[in-house]
């Protein structure tokens, strides 16, 4: 049965688990992405639409024990990206990717927890402090507690959103989220500062 989410050491996935979460997460919403963007344009009066995608802060930068739902949406992210860039702006198809963090939802009693691999067992490891909170903090109540953020009030901001006239690609929904994303974008720009230099004079040598 396809599921959502799926926690386990990348190493320990096995295909299946992993497979179940890319047709739901990329696979499911690039087809309902395709449906829609060919009804806003060929049979929607006036043409255009708004397609508003449920992506998570995990397609921009994932966690320990979730290698496989991250990567579905960073494949995700990918597509979604892509279709912006394709769409002919004279359809009036308004795109955007929203990436929530921590909600109170049923996403992870409902997701698959894998066994754990032997070999990440010990604390020392981050995955197994991460499992352990995972599996402590799975159901609502506790979720509730951490602090995580009310889904109706979530909803009333993608509502929002909706209805802007010039919406952007991108919009991150929770602290968690936006503290995640500006931590990784911080280190992403500090590496590529660290190591540009690596890219000059990378062409052939031309015979003078």
């Amino acid at each position: 049965m396809p599921v959502t989410l799926v926690f386990g050491e990348a190493e320990a996935t096995p295909d299946e688990a992993a497979r179940n979460v890319f047709e739901v997460d990329f696979w499911g919403a690039v087809h309902v992405s395709q449906e829609a963007v060919r009804f806003f344009r060929d049979e929607n009066s006036p043409q255009g639409g708004r397609l508003i995608q449920n992506s998570a802060a995990v397609g921009l930068v994932t966690r320990e024990g979730l290698a496989f739902y991250g990567a579905a949406k960073h494949a995700l992210e990918a597509f979604t990206e892509t279709l912006s860039k394709e769409v002919n702006s004279a359809w009036n198809i308004k795109i955007t990717s929203v990436l929530p963090g921590g909600f109170v939802t049923d996403i992870t009693t409902s997701g698959q927890l894998i066994p754990q691999h032997p070999a990440y067992a010990d604390d020392s490891n981050a995955v197994a402090l991460v499992r352990k909170m995972f599996i402590e903090n799975a159901s609502m109540e506790a979720m509730n507690r951490l602090g995580c953020g009310d889904p109706a009030k979530g909803v009333q901001k993608i509502y929002k959103l909706s209805k802007l006239p010039n919406p952007p690609l991108r919009v991150l929904l929770g602290r968690d989220s936006n503290y995640m994303v500006k931590e990784w974008h911080t280190q992403l720009g500090r590496e590529t500062e660290e190591y540009a230099h690596w890219s000059d004079s990378l062409g052939f040598e031309v015979d003078k």
